[in-house]
């Protein structure tokens, strides 16, 4: 099974918004892959600060997309090179199912989101050892980390004001799309 088949798995913990349990469910199925140093880094790792200036940022892009009634939902994407950056997108479509996602290609604005430059270390480690199971099991505790973390930043942004549209995440170029905040729209009679 390739890596972007194993991603598609976390849905249903994003689904639950169960943060804790997304990133446990994936740490344990790396553990029998990787030594116990590298689990016990990609475990321990503290990710408050990249949480922290994703928070910020999304309340910046949710201030300014309350400035354009075309903006249609907030996309975030990430990868796993350049210091696993990321960018926040707003996009002009939208699409609530997984039916199709070309819609995150669609963006009017594009903001600079934070770097986090120790699951890139963590993710290099493991490519050094050639081994794709290894590499595979890093990838997927560091995606479900990272996936964690900005739901965990959704709520804590819904806890303090609304965000009236869509919020999602997704791994750069590729599939799935995670939704993490749904809006439902009424419409008047």
């Amino acid at each position: 099974m390739d890596l972007f088949t194993q991603v598609k798995q976390m849905q249903p913990l994003v689904e639950t918004r169960n943060w804790a349990a997304l990133e446990e469910a994936f740490l344990t199925k790396a553990a029998p892959h990787v030594d116990k140093e590298l689990l016990d880094c990609l475990r321990e790792e503290d990710v408050s600060a990249y949480q922290e200036t994703l928070e910020m940022t999304l309340k910046k892009v949710n201030a300014e997309s309350k400035e354009d009634p075309t903006i249609k939902a907030i996309y975030y994407e990430f990868t796993m090179f350049r210091l696993w950056e990321g960018y926040f997108y707003l996009t002009t479509e939208y699409n609530s199912t997984d039916a199709g996602d070309a819609w995150v290609c669609e963006y009017e604005e594009k903001y600079m989101g934070p770097r986090f430059g120790r699951f890139s270390d963590l993710y290099e480690r493991a490519s050094i050892s050639g081994e794709v199971t290894i590499m595979r099991a890093v990838a997927l505790a560091l995606i479900a980390r990272s996936v964690a973390a900005m739901g965990r930043a959704v709520d804590n942004v819904l806890s303090e004001e609304e965000i009236p549209l869509p919020v999602c995440i997704g791994l750069n170029g590729q599939d799935p799309v995670f939704r993490l905040h749904q809006v439902v729209m009424t419409v008047a009679a």
